[in-house]
């Protein structure tokens, strides 16, 4: 019980933070592997889709994992 509690916390912080986004979900949406994720791999996930735009600072079409690392979930 103990161990379920400490664990559902820490999932809790880390979406508080987004720290999941900046780890292995970046990974994750990066099919191809090229070490950004573009328009067509973001579609995985509406949220970040729509702040696409916002997100890709730099205009080279694709996320790098510092860009990602600023994508937060609008509740």
């Amino acid at each position: 019980m103990t161990k379920r509690i400490f664990y559902a916390t820490l999932a809790t912080l880390f979406l508080a933070t987004g720290t999941v986004y900046a780890g292995n979900t970046f990974e994750t949406l990066d099919v191809d592997k090229n070490g950004g994720i573009c328009q067509k791999e973001a579609e995985a996930m509406p949220e970040l889709t729509q702040q696409f735009a916002q997100l890709d600072l730099n205009k080279d079409g694709k996320l790098d994992k510092d860009e990602f690392g600023t994508f937060e979930v609008v509740k």
